[in-house]
């Protein structure tokens, strides 16, 4: 059973990225580049690099998530989601608190 469940789980794992699932608003009018987020013991920041759909979220949400996300007139809410740099290493846990820190 437990090989079954390895190879499944090493199956599924090119789905994932390192990513975080935030209770957070991602617009760019809240999370402008260069803002800063603590998530658990970690600060993080917001880059100016774009975010764009890829094959992993077209594998994880499919091809209608992915063209809706895509759509010009929401690509400022970030629905796709954005990308951060390590600023602070930290232990990171479901459940931890996310705070704004700074906005530039």
């Amino acid at each position: 059973l437990f090989r079954r469940q390895r190879q499944r789980c090493i199956r599924d794992m090119p789905l994932f990225g390192d990513n975080l699932f935030l209770d957070l608003d991602l617009s760019t009018e809240n999370l402008p580049p260069g803002s800063r987020v603590r998530v658990g013991k970690a600060i993080l920041q917001v880059t100016p690099v774009p975010h764009n759909g890829c094959r992993k979220f077209r594998g994880r949400f499919g091809d209608n998530a992915l063209r809706f996300v895509s759509k010009k007139e929401l690509r400022h809410r970030n629905l796709r989601g954005i990308y951060m740099r390590v600023l602070e290493g930290g232990e990171v846990s479901p459940g931890d608190r996310v705070e704004v820190l700074s906005r530039p």
